[in-house]
């Protein structure tokens, strides 16, 4: 899905909604962590109709 979509959806969001995916991401202690939240991260976006 293109980033302009993703970014769209995104801000569809609540607040709360977004920021529960930004503290998810901050909060991971190793890269490959944060690399699977970003990834689950957009894979729920993708998944919203």
């Amino acid at each position: 899905m293109p980033q302009e979509q993703l970014r769209r959806r995104r801000d569809e969001l609540s607040y709360s909604a977004q920021r529960r995916h930004v503290l998810s991401v901050e909060q991971a202690k190793t890269a490959p962590t944060r690399q699977r939240r970003i990834e689950a991260a957009v894979a729920e976006l993708s998944d919203r109709a």
